[in-house]
């Protein structure tokens, strides 16, 4: 045993007992000694008196957990979990999922109700993800998922079954935007015409040149206004960058082709400059 580490051995009980530090403060101190072929070795629970009715001498245990040098200079496991050992572990000494646990309800309960789920329920999940991308992404099936996540039997095949559960996520994510992007290249928008001497005269008129990030932004968004379809589209820019002075362009050519316009920032006087009534919006 090293100290400062969790150390996991298995062990057999030889001595329980029970005592009382605190009366008043109700402090309960629960020691054990733990044997196995290489030697013997103290373990100590602080205030889990039920231990004492869990363990009895003779039992064979694997046990987990924190081992320190106690006050007398012996090593010893502090606080540490046990389980009775079997040819295959469920919760201790072997890799065990925890669970976001809630009220009264422990990840080794949720360990216990996921076993016939994993059984019964996992074989029968339809995979979505069709499985020639699977193939191609070099992914599990989503029931080879389910048990790697939730069942490993070793940490690669933990985070292969992780990936898998995220990529469907991902993978659906993306879908539900394209087919939300396809809709709207159907759907029927206001065609606003791309008024290109209108736009120059625009630039002309500032006391300051547009860079050219700022006119390819403006050229991508009055074309985009010209088709049949709805834009959609995000003009994103660091403070100062000149994103408004872009808005206003697009804003002017549409108050211009008879259409309304809105932005955020009070724009009154330019719009006076050009002849366009540009209402803020109610946020």
């Amino acid at each position: 045993l090293q100290p400062g580490e969790n150390q996991t051995a298995r062990v057999h009980v030889v001595h329980v007992s029970r005592v009382e530090r605190s009366p008043v403060k109700k402090m309960v101190l629960v020691r054990a000694i733990l044997e196995d072929e290489t030697g013997a070795v103290p373990a100590v629970w602080f205030n889990q008196a039920y231990i004492a009715q869990r363990l009895r001498p003779g039992d064979l245990i694997v046990v987990h957990g924190k081992v320190k040098y106690n006050r007398t200079g012996q090593l010893e496991f502090q606080s540490p979990e046990f389980e009775a050992a079997h040819n295959t572990q469920r919760h201790v000494g072997t890799l065990a999922p925890v669970y976001h646990e809630t009220y009264k309800l422990s990840s080794r309960q949720i360990r216990y109700l996921m076993g016939p789920v994993l059984i019964t329920v996992a074989p029968k999940l339809e995979d979505v993800v069709p499985p020639d991308v699977l193939e191609a992404e070099g992914l599990m099936s989503i029931s080879d998922a389910m048990r790697a996540v939730h069942e490993p039997d070793t940490s690669d095949e933990a985070d292969a079954g992780r990936r898998r559960v995220a990529f469907e996520e991902l993978f659906l994510l993306h879908l539900a935007a394209e087919r939300a992007r396809r809709r709207r290249a159907h759907a029927v928008g206001v065609v606003i015409p791309y008024d290109v001497d209108l736009a120059r005269e625009f630039t002309r008129s500032l006391p300051f040149t547009l860079t050219g990030a700022q006119r390819v932004a403006g050229h991508h968004i009055l074309s985009d206004m010209a088709e049949p379809g709805p834009m959609n589209r995000l003009l994103q820019g660091d403070v100062g960058s000149g994103k408004t002075v872009v808005a206003l362009l697009a804003m002017l050519v549409a108050v211009e082709a008879g259409a309304q316009a809105a932005l955020l920032a009070p724009t009154e006087i330019l719009a006076r400059q050009h002849h366009a009534t540009i209402a803020p919006l109610a946020e």
